[in-house]
């Protein structure tokens, strides 16, 4: 660009010297014709005074045409070249002048032209003109540089509005990509799953992007320039949060975990992982925080915390559930056989502890169902309709008249896939809760609503609990307007034991039972409640395929005997003992085995009709047994337990029935006789 400039110059400055010159030498030549013209109209003054000889006339006229022009002398000479008459005339030459002339700038010029009279020649003129000319050169060259700078000014100011033009162009073009970059920019910050927060040193809030504006629920102008921790941070929080934004001063970055405040006064978990912000220039001027949304992690954290809570809790409890049930099996078989043979005077003592060991049967069924390690019927379709239907009514005619049922049962409400009277239990067990909530309230309807109806789960996350998954099922939704769970009690709700009743009002085992029964059904509950407002479960159950009628176990009546070899491996004493005792006396030859490994050399050393088997045994186990079993032996199998789901799990196919401990007597003769026959 500088190089087009400097020819552009030049070529100004050639073009300047080139007219100059040409002026130059137009405007002397057009002098000299001018001052030729003018003496040799001067000498036909002089043709008469030269004629008459009138040499003083002559000098008179000579002094006449000294004054009109730039003369330095004037002569008249004759035809003879003698001179006529001369004068010489004074000039005052200045300064400049006499520099000029000094350097040859002002010169004297001759010039002559003839005299005629009457077309003679009668002599000529001659005069020394002074060539002052180089004033009128210099005013002239002045112009013309002034000229020529206007017009290299014009060219200058042509090119550079041009270029200014192309600058502007350009700098158009660029906002125009600036703005795209930065439209560019907010939509990749906006896209983010992240909140973005950009402050200065004194931590007021200078841009963010609108995910943050989502999570706090501010609009922008409600955000901008005001200080961040004032507006987005709990009062608690202000003065570790200023700490925090001075290390950012000193260049250090830090990830954290905060509640921040939304709109609306509510909080929300939040990390933040905040760093110095630099400029251009490297200066520190700020800090640039990224905010994570953590509620749904904590949610699920809190859950995931709860289940391995409850699944700590429920081997624990099975634990001590089996072992109890084996002692439960010794002290009902003793007391059994106490009241065949010991006298009558102390029977009614005698039922009474059966009965409380029932009982104790019954709340050691609640905690295995709630550690998932339960036994029950085999499972088929179940109709919750009838389901719901059966236990309402059982509820109407037990519950305080005042409290209001509802049913709401959808017309294309499939069946469920479980154990009939494990489900009833459950919905018994939920509607006695909400009894109990309702009589703890002062409502003018108390009413407890039951809903079944079929629901399409697509995303997990829909759900509150981490148990759930995609799938059809069946919801069955228990609500009651009475007093409401506290928001601190929800996450214990589901525990054994726990319970906010009065010491004689509960054992606690409610809500769990119906958790742990739900589990064994490969379903899940959910609990929403607000204190004051009611509570509301739901019960989520898969969709059975085929819609049979549930087989309901019948109880036996009267002792079942015979005369089959059977073989009895458990490692509990007093569990083989009560066998051994009981099913001798109903005629059967009985053969005991106090763990897997003996029992399996038996198997292979002698044929038996029937093998009792306990699942749970030091060394050997039954499930190693089952695995061991002898390839000739045609024993049929049952197994006695508290923890096998049914016959169809844990690797049980080679069983013939399951018996939950403890059984009755003529329980178990009975369901001998039944797989014996079979």
């Amino acid at each position: 660009m500088a190089m087009n400039k400097n020819k552009s110059l030049f070529s100004i400055i050639a073009i300047f010297f080139s007219g100059w010159a040409l002026f130059v030498w137009w405007y002397e030549n057009s002098v000299l014709n001018s001052v030729e013209k003018d003496l040799y109209q001067y000498g036909r003054y002089l043709e008469v005074s030269l004629w008459d000889l009138n040499q003083e006339q002559a000098i008179q006229h000579l002094h006449l045409i000294g004054q009109a022009g730039s003369y330095q002398s004037l002569a008249v000479f004759d035809l003879d070249d003698s001179e006529f008459a001369k004068i010489d005339i004074a000039k005052d030459d200045s300064w400049l002048s006499q520099v000029l002339r000094s350097i040859h700038f002002i010169n004297d010029q001759k010039i002559v032209q003839p005299i005629y009279h009457n077309g003679t020649l009668l002599g000529r003129i001659e005069a020394k003109w002074i060539n002052d000319l180089i004033y009128t050169h210099l005013l002239v060259a002045l112009l013309f540089a002034l000229c020529t700078k206007i017009v290299h000014y014009y060219i200058r100011l042509s090119t550079n509005r041009h270029e200014l033009e192309l600058n502007n162009i350009n700098l158009i073009e660029s906002e125009k990509r600036l703005r795209e970059s930065q439209s560019q920019l907010q939509r990749i910050a906006d896209t983010l799953d992240e909140g973005l927060v950009l402050t200065n040193l004194e931590d007021q809030i200078l841009d963010l992007n609108s995910r943050m504006l989502e999570l706090t629920g501010f609009s922008r102008e409600e955000l901008l320039n005001r200080t961040a921790s004032e507006m987005l941070v709990p009062e608690e929080q202000h003065a570790q949060m200023a700490e925090r934004n001075k290390e950012r001063g000193r260049g250090i970055s830090s990830t954290y975990e905060i509640q921040l405040c939304r709109k609306d006064g509510s909080q929300f978990w939040a990390e933040i992982h905040a760093a110095p912000f630099h400029n251009s220039t490297g200066e520190i001027t700020g800090s640039l925080g990224a905010i994570s949304d953590l509620t749904e992690r904590k949610r699920l954290e809190a859950h995931l915390q709860q289940g391995q809570k409850m699944d700590i809790i429920g081997q624990l409890t099975a634990g001590i559930a089996h072992n109890f049930n084996n002692m439960l099996m010794g002290i009902m078989g003793n007391i059994e056989f106490a009241l065949e043979d010991g006298p009558n005077t102390i029977k009614p003592f005698l039922n009474e502890s059966y009965r409380i060991c029932g009982q104790a049967a019954d709340m050691v069924s609640q905690l295995m169902a709630y550690s998932r390690r339960g036994t029950h019927s085999p499972h088929a379709a179940v109709s919750l309709e009838a389901t719901i239907e059966r236990t309402v009514a059982i509820c109407k005619t037990t519950f305080d008249r005042k409290i209001n049922f509802t049913t709401e049962i959808g017309s294309e409400t499939p069946h469920a896939f479980g154990d009939a009277i494990q489900l009833e239990q459950s919905l018994l067990n939920l509607l006695i809760n909400a009894r109990d909530a309702l009589s703890s309230s002062d409502r003018d309807n108390p009413t407890i609503h039951v809903k079944a109806a079929r629901i399409e789960i697509n995303d997990r996350t829909e759900s509150t609990s981490t148990d759930a998954y995609e799938g059809t099922f069946i919801c069955v939704e228990v609500r009651d307007n009475g007093i409401g769970i506290e928001a601190e009690n929800l996450d214990n709700i589901f525990d054994p034991f726990y319970t906010t009743k009065a010491v004689d009002q509960g054992t606690g085992l409610g809500l769990s039972t119906v958790h742990g029964i739900v589990g064994l059904h490969n379903g899940w509950i959910e609990c929403q409640s607000e204190f004051g407002q009611g509570t509301t479960f739901f019960i989520y159950l898969p969709v059975a395929q085929e819609n049979l009628t549930a087989n309901e176990p019948t109880s036996a009546q009267a002792l079942s005997t015979g005369t089959e070899k059977i073989l009895v491996i458990d490692d509990e004493a007093p569990v083989r003992r009560i066998l051994s005792r009981a099913l001798t006396d109903l005629g059967y030859t009985i053969t005991l085995a106090n763990n897997g490994q003996v029992g399996i050399k038996l198997l292979q050393e002698s044929p038996f009709d029937l093998v009792l088997l306990d699942l749970s045994m030091p060394l050997t186990s039954g499930q190693e047994v089952l695995k061991q079993w002898p390839k000739h032996s045609r024993a049929k199998i049952i197994v006695l337990t508290g923890y096998t789901a049914s016959k169809d799990q844990d690797d049980l196919s080679k069983v013939d029935a399951v018996v939950k401990k403890p059984i009755k007597i003529a329980e178990l003769s009975h369901k001998i006789r039944e797989i014996i026959d079979s």
